[in-house]
């Protein structure tokens, strides 16, 4: 009589590591697509369980899983992405990429460095006449 209730939380453990290597591939397919499509490079080829919890949706229960990932941008750097599943369905993925902003002040119409004073112990002293002048003079146009 014992035994049978034995089974049932063995059956249970190898129900749910089933299940979540099954996730786990599942968001390993996702993220690496996400990458693709977004010319990133998938690293490690790997994706990590960070974090699980029960979550109540319109059906029930459901298993709500967080995994991480790691892309590079330009081969050189590794960046953080996340996607969320619900059971079985991906309700979130963020790579975070930067937003490419313009430069508000293009190079040429930058303002040019003002001259610095010779022999400063920090090399960061302005010679701030000698720079009004120069703002001056473009502002003019005279040379």
């Amino acid at each position: 009589m014992d035994i049978p209730w034995l089974l049932i939380p063995l059956l249970l453990l190898i129900w749910f590591w089933k299940d979540a290597l099954a996730a786990r591939e599942r968001a390993l397919m996702v993220s690496q697509r996400a990458c693709r499509e977004q010319g990133v490079q998938f690293l490690d080829q790997t994706v990590s369980l960070h974090a699980i919890r029960l979550r109540w949706t319109g059906q029930g229960l459901a298993l709500w899983r967080c995994f991480t990932f790691e892309y590079s941008l330009e081969s050189v750097d590794r960046q953080t992405g996340d996607l969320d599943m619900l059971g079985w369905e991906v309700i979130r993925i963020n790579l975070h990429l930067p937003v490419p902003v313009e430069d508000p002040d293009p190079p040429e119409t930058q303002q040019p460095l003002p001259p610095r004073i010779e022999g400063s112990p920090s090399g960061q002293v302005v010679d701030l006449e000698a720079f009004r002048r120069q703002r001056h003079r473009g502002k003019d146009g005279a040379a």
